[in-house]
C-alpha cells in the first residue's frame, strides 16, 4: 500500500508543498498464522502463533496462494513435523531455525530455494530435498546431529558455507550439475560421492 502524504504549510522558498512516499505493510492473521501480502500479490507467512505439534501450513490465505515462508517458526519447541504445501518456492531465512523437536517435514515439489539456517538446529532425521531446488543456504541444515539421510536433486546448483556441517551424515551422493560448493559446506561427512565426469 503506497501512500503519499502531503504538508499544510510550506517556506517562504518553496513553492508548492512538500509531499513524501512511502510504503505501508499491513501484516494479516488467518487462524495460527501472521502473513504479508507480498508485491506480486502472493503470501508471504512470517509467523506461526499455534501451539499444535503437528502443522500443516495452507497453500492459500484469503484466496491467495502461499509461496514463502520467512522466519515464521523460529525457535518453536512444540512443533515435531510439518508439512509444507505445493506452491511454496522459498524457505527464507530461519524458517524453522532452532524448532529444537522438529523430526520429519515434508517439503513441496515447487521449491526452489533453501534458505539460510532454514532447518538450523532442528531434529531433523531424513529429509528429501524434491527436484527443482537449486541452492541451499548457508548454515541452511548446521547442527541437525540427528540427521543420517539426505536426498538431494538433479537441480541443485549451490551449496553454500556450512550448510551440512555438524550434523549426523556419514555419507552424501551430489548430483551432476553443481556449481559451488561454499567453505566447510560438507564439513564431517566421512565420504562424499560424486559421478566421475559430471560437472560437479
Amino acid at each position: 500500500l503506497k501512500v503519499i502524504a502531503t504538508c499544510t504549510g510550506k517556506n517562504e522558498d518553496m513553492t508548492s508543498p512538500a509531499q513524501a512516499e512511502f510504503t505501508l505493510t499491513c501484516i494479516g492473521v488467518s487462524g495460527s498464522f501472521q502473513y504479508k501480502t507480498k508485491e506480486d500479490g502472493t503470501i508471504l507467512i512470517d509467523e506461526y502463533i499455534g501451539t499444535d505439534k503437528d502443522v500443516q501450513i495452507p497453500s492459500t490465505i484469503d484466496g491467495k496462494p502461499v509461496t514463502e515462508i520467512y522466519n515464521a517458526f523460529y525457535g518453536d519447541e512444540n512443533i515435531e513435523s510439518v508439512v509444507i504445501p505445493e506452491g511454496v518456492t522459498v524457505l527464507d531465512k530461519e524458517a524453522f531455525a532452532l524448532c529444537k523437536n522438529l523430526s520429519k517435514v515434508t517439503l513441496p515439489s515447487t521449491l526452489k530455494t533453501i534458505g539460510e539456517r532454514a532447518f538450523a538446529y532442528t531434529n531433523l532425521k531424513e529429509v528429501v530435498i524434491p527436484e527443482g531446488v537449486t541452492s541451499i543456504g548457508r548454515n541452511a541444515f548446521n547442527n541437525c546431529k540427528q540427521m543420517t539421510n539426505i536426498s538431494l536433486p538433479s537441480t541443485l546448483k549451490t551449496i553454500n558455507p556450512l550448510a551440512f556441517t555438524s550434523t549426523g551424515l556419514k555419507e552424501i551422493v551430489l548430483p551432476d550439475h553443481i556449481t559451488y560448493i561454499g567453505t566447510n559446506a560438507l564439513k564431517g561427512i566421512d565420504t562424499i560421492l560424486v559421478k566421475f565426469g559430471t560437472e560437479t
